[in-house]
């Protein structure tokens, strides 16, 4: 990309090299890499591409542009002056399933144009699936029992428990600036265990948080959040600890993993089913 980019800004500056169609065709295979062709752009890279489009821009005389749009059946006509960014088109009714987005510029028009399309869509959270793209990630959950965590497994977890939630993130190779972001049960309560009193704990032993390479915390009572500016290659592991409050069958949505600048790799785990049974009557 970034060699394709420094030929279309010599070709900018010595017109004589090269044909229009030649530059013309430079310039729609680099508006694919941009829509997609690549995973991603450095800033070298980016600052390549800036000055060849600036180039590329200066060149060409400004003209308006027409552009027909559709989506199934339904139908708009965009124009776009000289000197507007840009003309948005919100399609009325949801496309049906098959219906493909159609783009006809004018005849005769020349004008460079890209789009953008904005997807809504509403998931139901309790059939959320995991996804991994670059990286990937585990959710689980220990109850503290007999002064030691343990996996929730038969024995129901109960109002008054100790909870761990453990965030494991696998990578192949090394990211930076990851965001861990949880979604918490309704029952649970985040807090600190190493700042409660835990009567006959070994707190070295059970609030262990887990890898050092997320040494931001930001522990919040709906999503609590984990930040590292470099993750290794391998696997890490990230604690942080709640107390149960009420009793019911509560919803955890899924936790993900991102990138904090740019969308290469993300990942999240599916969404679990919490159940909560009321403490045993003193």
């Amino acid at each position: 990309m970034r060699e394709q980019c420094a030929l279309i800004g010599v070709l900018n500056d010595h017109p004589a090299l090269a044909n229009r169609q030649v530059r013309d065709a430079l310039l729609k295979g680099l508006v694919d890499l941009y829509a997609g062709g690549t995973a991603s752009v450095d800033t070298q890279t980016g600052a390549y591409c800036l000055v060849a489009m600036h180039g590329a821009t200066a060149a060409d005389p400004a003209q308006p542009a027409t552009v027909q749009a559709s989506v199934g059946t339904q139908q708009s006509t965009l124009s776009l002056p000289v000197g507007a960014p840009r003309a948005r088109w919100s399609v009325p009714q949801a496309p049906a399933p098959g219906d493909m987005l159609a783009l006809a510029q004018a005849p005769g028009q020349r004008a460079w144009l890209g789009y953008v399309a904005d997807l809504g869509y509403h998931e139901d959270a309790t059939h959320a699936r995991a996804s991994a793209v670059g990286l990937s990630l585990e959710r689980r959950y220990d109850v503290l029992r007999e002064g030691r965590w343990q996996a929730t497994g038969p024995h129901p977890v109960q109002e008054g428990d100790w909870i761990r939630v453990t965030l494991v993130v696998q990578t192949a190779s090394p990211r930076h600036f990851v965001a861990l972001t949880d979604d918490v049960p309704g029952g649970l309560r985040p807090t600190d265990l190493a700042l409660s009193a835990v009567a006959g704990l070994d707190l070295k032993q059970v609030s262990s948080t887990g890898s050092g390479v997320f040494g931001t915390r930001r522990l919040d009572p709906r999503a609590p959040k984990f930040y590292a500016e470099y993750l290794p290659a391998g696997r890490h592991e990230v604690h942080y600890f709640a107390r149960v409050a009420n009793a019911g069958d509560y919803l955890a949505a899924p936790a993900t993993a991102e990138l904090m600048y740019g969308n290469a790799s993300h990942a999240r785990t599916a969404s679990d089913r919490f159940p909560v049974v009321p403490s045993p009557s003193p």
